[in-house]
């Protein structure tokens, strides 16, 4: 999908960013996502105000987060909201954590690409399928669940990190 292709192509940044901010101030201090991102700060590629440059570390960190936090409403929305369809479930995760980033074209493609997701069940046996179909629904509510509690957390981390170096490009794709 488009969103997946995304998500990689900013890992790529990400990781093209590690390297080269590594062989420029060492490895030592881009060992964590904080060194990286104040060595990216430092280097002065990035405007006042969370203005980052793409391609950067910062901008592929912020869309990656943005991604993370789409799935995670998709996960808890499901756990939470189970007699809504799959289509639902993440339109409004969309809404809530993607929507106001996107022009309208990107608006567009993700109307389309989240009005053809399958049916709930359908994704389940994709989610589960070496369990048993009794037990599928609850093990994958449950686990969906606590999932989302996790990339709660690092969303959370990572927003933070991002504000704390003004490094929160709220600008639209």
């Amino acid at each position: 999908t488009p969103a997946v292709k995304n998500d990689f192509a900013n890992l790529d940044k990400l990781a093209k960013a590690w390297v080269a901010l590594g062989k420029r101030r060492g490895a030592a201090q881009v060992a964590t996502l904080r060194g990286l991102l104040e060595a990216e700060r430092a280097s002065g590629v990035h405007k006042p105000g969370g203005v980052l440059r793409d391609p950067s570390a910062g901008i592929a960190l912020t869309w990656l987060r943005r991604s993370l936090a789409f799935q995670r409403g998709l996960l808890q929305g499901l756990a939470a909201d189970r007699g809504a369809t799959l289509s639902a479930v993440a339109t409004a995760a969309y809404k809530a954590h993607l929507e106001r980033y996107h022009n309208w074209v990107l608006r567009g493609t993700f109307k389309v690409c989240l009005g053809g997701l399958p049916a709930r069940d359908v994704f389940l046996d994709k989610l589960g399928p070496e369990l048993r179909p009794a037990e599928r629904a609850e093990v994958c509510y449950r686990e969906a669940a606590e999932v989302g509690e996790a990339m709660r957390r690092a969303d959370e981390r990572m927003g933070a990190l991002l504000v704390a170096l003004d490094m929160d490009d709220q600008r639209k794709a």
